[in-house]
């Protein structure tokens, strides 16, 4: 490493895959490394060179979406209470490695640490906002001009891939 912002950048993202030997995807519990062109990163107060990395490629695209479409099956085989404990739990997490996450995010994008903070907590909000819906949504029974019931019912329809703005991809 030529300097010391490459080196915290580092050691933030060990933090969460500590056997890492690289920057990379994570897709299906794995960290996996890109094979797309060379990404940059640049330390924001110096303007320096600070970490370079490959860019996932489109290889990686395939395994997660393959990984996402297995996920989406276990997701919808949860009761809804269930689903919704997950994403408490996830709101758990986020709140308990808050400041590692929020670090790693000031020295990627180069944001202030306070910026990166709340948005740490505000994803951690929407994980509970959301978890506590998810034993709320219930299906509607439509009302017919015969004695049967017609009815809707709410369930995950999916996968849906997506890429984070570059304005706040916590």
């Amino acid at each position: 490493m030529e300097n010391n912002a490459a080196e915290n950048l580092l050691a933030a993202f060990a933090h969460f895959f500590p056997k890492a030997r690289t920057i990379g995807s994570f897709v299906g519990g794995e960290l996996i490394e890109g094979t797309g062109e060379l990404i940059q990163l640049y330390d924001a107060a110096t303007g320096k060179p600070s970490l370079a990395y490959k860019d996932g490629g489109a290889a990686v695209v395939e395994l997660a979406a393959d990984a996402a479409q297995r996920a989406q099956k276990q997701w919808w085989a949860l009761t809804h209470a269930a689903r919704g404990r997950v994403m408490f739990e996830i709101a758990r997490e986020l709140r308990k490695d808050a400041e590692s996450i929020a670090r790693l995010e000031s020295l990627g994008s180069g944001k202030p640490i306070r910026d990166c903070r709340g948005e740490v907590a505000k994803v951690a909000e929407m994980f509970e906002y959301y978890g506590g819906w998810a034993d709320k949504f219930y299906g509607d029974v439509i009302p017919v001009p015969t004695s049967h019931l017609n009815y809707t019912r709410r369930e995950p329809a999916g996968t849906v891939l997506q890429i984070t703005p570059w304005n706040a991809p916590v």
